[in-house]
């Protein structure tokens, strides 16, 4: 009885699969080389998608139609890359540019922006303008130390008291609410470069708060103001203090005072990964 059971069963699936229906896509590509993105090795497949919405990907031959097909044959197929770090807000907001087809044609699909601590904390405006007039790639934003510094302090050289150092804070608090990454500063810039350690802790915090990360142009690249070490150590420090993953921009020694440090930077930042802290680091070519 169970095999005949068996039999019936699996008789009953082979008549299912072979009179399956045709599955349409507005696009199908074809034997590519897929890599997905999951970190697993490339493999030979094929990707169908409908409007905007990618609604199947897989392998081997299937009974499908498409309205477009692309032979894929000898090329690799990804998801698009993100550049997490790029200045391109002007060109999202101008008429002719926000196409961003510079990036797009590299295959960057994503951009962040507000990168250095230049990232305004109005952040709804800025993503609605964009959403608005339209453009070419995704978009993402940092809320800025910068422009929160100069709203409450102006271009003051000093510490802010605790009146003022809540106020740059609820600013904070208003970009990540809206929809900032995280919390970005460029500690070699001014004004941002006038804070304390102590200061971009308590700011940082509020982004961690929310899930967001800390983004960095560090204090000095070289050797001049606290060294590129010290640097190093500060972004560490504050990710541990405020409990939030921490990007430094731009990882290298830059000019002869440095040379032959950049081992020790690897070192610092291998040692606090170790320690649990999330540390990341973006060098460009």
């Amino acid at each position: 009885m169970n095999r005949l059971l068996l039999l019936f069963w699996a008789s009953t699936f082979m008549l299912i699969a072979c009179q399956r229906p045709t599955q349409h896509f507005d696009l199908l590509i074809q034997d590519a080389q897929i890599i997905d993105g999951t970190g697993s090795e490339a493999y030979l497949g094929s990707v169908g998608i409908n409007a905007d919405t990618i609604a199947w990907i897989g392998t081997g031959s299937q009974n499908f139609t498409a309205d477009q097909i692309i032979d894929a044959s000898g090329y690799t197929l990804s998801p698009g890359f993100i550049d997490p770090h790029t200045h391109t807000l002007r060109d999202l907001q101008s008429d002719s540019r926000n196409s961003n087809e510079n990036y797009l044609l590299q295959g960057v699909t994503t951009v962040v922006n507000g990168n250095d601590g230049g990232g305004s904390y109005e952040v709804k405006r800025l993503l609605t303008a964009l959403d608005s007039q339209g453009i070419g790639t995704n978009a993402a934003l940092f809320v800025g130390h910068r422009p929160i510094r100069r709203a409450i302090l102006g271009m003051q050289q000093r510490a802010p008291d605790s009146s003022e150092l809540a106020q740059m804070q609820s600013l904070v608090r208003k970009g990540m609410e809206e929809g900032a990454l995280g919390f970005s500063s460029g500690l070699f810039y001014s004004p941002a470069s006038f804070s304390k350690t102590a200061e971009v802790i308590e700011l940082a915090r509020i982004a961690g708060e929310y899930g967001g990360l800390y983004d960095v142009h560090i204090r000095d690249e070289s050797s001049y103001n606290i060294g590129l070490l010290a640097a190093i150590k500060e972004t560490i420090d504050i990710s541990r203090a405020a409990q939030l993953p921490a990007n430094i921009s731009h990882i290298k020694a830059l000019g002869v005072d440095v040379w032959g440090q950049s081992q020790a930077v690897i070192d610092l930042v291998n040692q606090a990964r170790t320690e649990g802290l999330l540390i990341t680091a973006d060098q460009y070519p």
